[in-house]
């Protein structure tokens, strides 16, 4: 009978302690994030205002571009796609001037690593980096991919997300659509 009935209580506790793991564990923002969107950051909302930190530690808010078009791409050095698109992301804004605002945030990463990144890449100087420190900006859009494409127009209004990377002639037509 003892033979039986260790196995059983063994199995009994294993079935206890699960289900307990289960019921106990509440979702945390990050589970619900790779849900959907938060509030106010999906298509058609207008974006809560955010801050971030420049290279230089100057703090950057959306609201300081308040009446103009951002593109706000998220990227890191770990990203494979981020090396052919910073450069990319350069260029278009160089060839559209001021008509609209480059804001590349970094994810969570130290000065030293972003700041050499978009050096080897050539991309210092040419757009607005900043650094998410504690990747809470990332987080509060809600999205999974890497890279990813926030377009918005003058109003603050989320026109067009892109997960993943952008080719030229498609991020040339998502700047042209914010801009009008």
């Amino acid at each position: 009978m003892k033979k039986f009935l260790i196995p059983v209580i063994l199995i009994v506790l294993a079935a206890a302690g699960s289900l307990w793991l289960t019921r106990s564990k509440q979702p945390t923002p990050a589970d619900q994030s790779l849900s959907e969107p938060k509030q106010g950051t999906s298509l058609g909302n207008k974006v809560p205002d955010f801050a971030v930190a420049d290279y230089d530690g100057k703090a950057v808010k959306l609201s300081d571009f308040a009446g103009k078009p951002v593109f706000v791409n998220f990227w890191a050095s770990w990203c494979p796609f981020c090396v052919e698109e910073m450069p990319l992301m350069a260029k278009i804004q160089q060839e559209f001037g001021d008509k609209y605002v480059t804001l590349a945030i970094n994810r969570a990463e130290r000065l030293t690593t972003a700041k050499e990144y978009s050096d080897r890449v050539g991309v210092t100087g040419k757009m607005i980096l900043v650094l998410d420190d504690d990747d809470s900006v990332y987080r509060n859009f809600g999205y999974f991919a890497m890279p990813v494409s926030i377009f918005i127009d003058k109003n603050g209004v989320i026109r067009s997300v892109k997960q993943g990377p952008l080719q030229e002639e498609e991020l040339r037509n998502k700047i042209n659509e914010i801009l009008q």
